[in-house]
């Protein structure tokens, strides 16, 4: 069939869903100056283009004692990445897709040698020479190992974790079970929003002693009510996205609230136990956790739900909600087979939460079984799992993210960066206390470097606790900061952890907000510890001792 002599043809340029093509001028296609000049003008590129120029800039910059020309690639790499995401709308998995492609061409990972050795993939096929005149052949594909390398991050736990969750919350959703929550929660507690997003926070706090995966707690079980609440008072990311906006930040950071007041709130704080004792030899247990955690912890979750709130500008009539909810509820009548089934699985997978360790359950073999349950019941379709999109976008980017981080500790940039936050320290005098603050936010602020709170506790607790002893700072007090910052700093970035990822990946806050929420957030964080935190540590007598 001809195509009518005024077509666009395909391949013409990028035109976005729903967006009508660039009608031609005097019945003739545009040139491709025009096309050029218009791609050029477009802020996204813009914006891309001077991202990837720092990043290639801090890639060619000589290495600093202690660094390696493979680690400032993929420092430079990173940065561009984390600008792109700052500055563009470019899809986040495009953006970490292209990071990842770099990294490869660039040989810019760690690899393993036939006999076993990690080293810079750029090293392959080459030989050293030590003391003696030894030579030593380093037998590795370097471009094959960095893709391999690159690949591994889609093998990780967590990123099956978020992926599981994913699909358990739309089974949750799906049944009809999130929604019969969600009404549950507005009958009895939607008197406001704000009502529902204390709601939110409470049942994050009731949940974090015994979920020891902040990502299971969140993502796995309130997330699913969350987006169920959000659909009961008709938000949508497209309709009404105000609601859901707000109760998408209130579950997200009620999350890391509650991942920071218990020892057992999330995977990586045990390690924080094991650092103190080893470094200062200090017992930082579950309830001196707790007590130095409560005052503070129960500040913020009462000033987050509330500062968020003032930025909703939405209409909310209690009566009628919980009019509606009454009705819904009714309308319902009891809980059917499959509500059941979901209800069932998601009993077994929090007992195995809890009960994890002792029986050596990592959390997504849990999560997977959960799954497979589900299938298996009948409960959801493979078909389902397949055409939800959101899991496996969030699975991609997030994966991706995760390795690079992995890559950057296992290159040195984090232990350098704790030796260069010593040296700078020491030769500025600082008091104990002044050394105190500056080595808890410099920590806090770290965390835009990584993507998983376990793997910002590794890097970076051991170095900073060695800084803080050697500058003689107040070892309860730092030791409170990081283990309650090691938590809280995940509000900074959408990456930050796999229930971000989760949260992020509903659709409802745009990348920017996010990003300028996580900020705001984090500087309440800093203000309050700083202030009610110290002055309640001073009450309990941890200044008292170095």
């Amino acid at each position: 069939m001809d195509l009518p002599t005024d077509a666009t043809p395909l391949l013409s340029g990028s035109v976005q869903h729903g967006a009508h093509p660039p009608q031609p001028v005097d019945g003739r296609p545009k040139s491709f100056r025009a096309r050029l000049k218009r791609f050029l003008r477009d802020p996204n590129v813009l914006n891309a283009a001077v991202s990837i120029l720092i990043g290639f800039i801090i890639a060619h910059i000589p290495p600093p004692e202690g660094l390696t020309r493979t680690a400032m690639q993929l420092l430079g790499v990173f940065v561009s990445v984390i600008l792109t995401l700052l500055c563009t709308e470019i899809t986040i998995s495009i953006v970490v897709l292209n990071g990842l492609l770099v990294l490869i061409l660039a040989d810019s990972f760690m690899c393993t040698t036939e006999d076993g050795k990690v080293i810079e993939c750029r090293l392959c096929d080459t030989e050293d020479r030590i003391g003696g005149g030894t030579h030593i052949s380093y037998k590795c594909d370097g471009r094959q190992g960095s893709l391999k390398v690159a690949l591994s991050g889609f093998s990780m736990p967590l990123s099956f974790l978020v992926l599981a969750a994913f699909h358990i919350g739309h089974a949750v959703d799906a049944t009809g079970l999130g929604r019969r929550v969600s009404l549950l929660l507005v009958k009895y507690m939607g008197g406001s929003l704000l009502g529902l997003g204390y709601a939110l926070t409470a049942s994050e706090l009731l949940l974090g002693p015994f979920i020891p995966s902040n990502t299971a707690r969140g993502g796995g079980i309130l997330m699913p009510i969350t987006m169920s609440l959000a659909q009961v008072l008709g938000s949508t990311p497209s309709e009404n996205p105000e609601t859901g906006s707000f109760l998408v930040l209130c579950g997200n950071h009620a999350n890391f609230i509650a991942s920071s007041m218990f020892v057992t709130g999330t995977v990586g704080n045990p390690l924080i136990v094991g650092q103190a004792a080893a470094v200062f030899n200090l017992e930082f247990g579950f309830v001196r956790w707790f007590v130095g955690a409560v005052v503070p912890g129960l500040v913020v979750a009462a000033l987050i739900p509330l500062i968020l709130s003032k930025f909703v500008r939405t209409s909310y009539n209690a009566c009628a909600v919980r009019s509606l909810a009454k009705q819904e509820l009714s309308r319902m009548g009891p809980l059917s087979s499959k509500e059941i089934q979901v209800l069932s699985v998601l009993i077994l997978c929090l007992a195995l939460w809890v009960s994890g360790s002792s029986l050596d359950m990592p959390e997504a073999y849990v999560a997977l079984l959960g799954i497979s349950l589900l299938l298996m019941m009948g409960t959801i379709s493979w078909n389902e799992v397949i055409e939800n999109s959101k899991a496996w976008d969030s699975y991609f980017w997030l994966s991706g993210m995760v390795l690079i981080a992995d890559q950057i500790s296992k290159l040195g940039l984090a232990r350098w960066f704790g030796n260069f936050c010593v040296g700078f320290l020491e030769s500025a005098h600082l008091s104990p206390l002044t050394s105190t603050i500056s080595i808890s936010t410099i920590y806090f602020l770290s965390m835009l470097m990584f993507s998983s709170l376990t793997g910002h506790i590794v890097a970076l607790v051991s170095p900073l606790m060695e800084a803080g002893k050697q500058l003689g700072c107040h070892s309860r007090i730092l030791t409170a900061c990081l283990a309650y910052f090691s938590s809280l700093a995940g509000s900074l970035t959408n990456y930050s952890s796999g229930s971000s990822a989760i949260y992020f990946g509903q659709g409802f806050v745009d990348r920017k907000t996010w990003f300028l929420v996580g900020g705001g957030v984090g500087l309440v964080h800093l203000g309050v510890y700083f202030t009610v935190g110290m002055f309640w540590w001073t009450i309990l007598g941890w200044g008292a001792s170095a």
